[in-house]
Protein backbone atom coordinates (compact mmCIF):
# COMPACT_ATOMS: atom_id res chain seq x y z
CA UNK A 1 0.00 0.00 0.00
CA UNK A 2 2.76 2.38 0.96
CA UNK A 3 4.60 2.12 -2.36
CA UNK A 4 1.35 2.24 -4.36
CA UNK A 5 0.24 5.49 -2.71
CA UNK A 6 3.71 6.98 -3.08
CA UNK A 7 3.61 6.18 -6.81
CA UNK A 8 0.28 8.03 -7.16
CA UNK A 9 1.70 11.02 -5.30
CA UNK A 10 4.81 11.04 -7.49
CA UNK A 11 2.65 11.13 -10.60
CA UNK A 12 0.52 13.95 -9.18
CA UNK A 13 3.58 15.96 -8.21
CA UNK A 14 4.54 16.09 -11.91
CA UNK A 15 2.20 19.08 -11.94
CA UNK A 16 2.73 20.97 -8.65
CA UNK A 17 -0.71 22.60 -8.76
CA UNK A 18 -2.62 19.31 -8.70
CA UNK A 19 -2.09 18.53 -5.01
CA UNK A 20 -3.02 22.09 -4.06
CA UNK A 21 -6.07 21.92 -6.34
CA UNK A 22 -7.24 18.62 -4.86
CA UNK A 23 -6.76 19.94 -1.33
CA UNK A 24 -8.85 23.03 -2.07
CA UNK A 25 -11.48 20.97 -3.90
CA UNK A 26 -12.02 18.66 -0.95
CA UNK A 27 -11.81 21.49 1.61
CA UNK A 28 -14.63 23.22 -0.27
CA UNK A 29 -16.81 20.10 -0.23
CA UNK A 30 -16.18 19.48 -3.95
CA UNK A 31 -17.94 22.72 -4.90
CA UNK A 32 -16.45 23.78 -8.21
CA UNK A 33 -17.41 27.48 -7.90
CA UNK A 34 -16.13 27.77 -4.31
CA UNK A 35 -12.90 25.95 -5.16
CA UNK A 36 -12.29 28.06 -8.25
CA UNK A 37 -12.82 31.24 -6.21
CA UNK A 38 -10.47 30.05 -3.48
CA UNK A 39 -7.78 29.22 -6.03
CA UNK A 40 -8.38 32.37 -8.06
CA UNK A 41 -9.02 30.43 -11.27
CA UNK A 42 -11.90 29.94 -13.67
CA UNK A 43 -14.09 26.87 -13.16
CA UNK A 44 -12.93 25.58 -16.56
CA UNK A 45 -9.33 25.72 -15.31
CA UNK A 46 -10.39 23.72 -12.26
CA UNK A 47 -12.16 21.21 -14.53
CA UNK A 48 -8.98 20.86 -16.57
CA UNK A 49 -6.96 20.13 -13.40
CA UNK A 50 -9.45 17.51 -12.26
CA UNK A 51 -9.35 15.87 -15.70
CA UNK A 52 -5.55 15.95 -15.56
CA UNK A 53 -5.62 14.04 -12.27
CA UNK A 54 -7.76 11.37 -13.92
CA UNK A 55 -5.40 11.19 -16.90
CA UNK A 56 -2.32 10.86 -14.69
CA UNK A 57 -3.52 8.25 -12.22
CA UNK A 58 -6.77 6.82 -13.56
CA UNK A 59 -8.92 7.92 -10.63
CA UNK A 60 -11.74 10.40 -10.90
CA UNK A 61 -11.48 12.97 -8.09
CA UNK A 62 -15.29 13.06 -7.88
CA UNK A 63 -15.85 9.33 -7.44
CA UNK A 64 -16.17 7.75 -4.01
CA UNK A 65 -13.01 5.70 -4.56
CA UNK A 66 -11.19 8.76 -5.90
CA UNK A 67 -12.18 10.91 -2.93
CA UNK A 68 -11.00 8.29 -0.44
CA UNK A 69 -7.66 7.64 -2.12
CA UNK A 70 -6.90 11.19 -3.16
CA UNK A 71 -7.67 12.72 0.23
CA UNK A 72 -5.22 10.19 1.70
CA UNK A 73 -2.64 11.18 -0.94
CA UNK A 74 -3.10 14.89 -0.20
CA UNK A 75 -2.82 14.32 3.56
CA UNK A 76 0.27 12.16 3.08
CA UNK A 77 1.89 14.81 0.87
CA UNK A 78 1.33 17.55 3.44
CA UNK A 79 2.55 15.28 6.26
CA UNK A 80 5.75 14.56 4.29
CA UNK A 81 6.28 18.28 3.75
CA UNK A 82 5.90 18.92 7.48
CA UNK A 83 8.40 16.19 8.29
CA UNK A 84 10.90 17.69 5.84
CA UNK A 85 10.58 21.18 7.31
Amino acid sequence: MDSWLRELITRLEADPDLIRTLDAYYLHDMSRPATARALGVHTRTLDYCLRRVHELIGLRPTSTRGVRILTAAVAWTFADRLREA
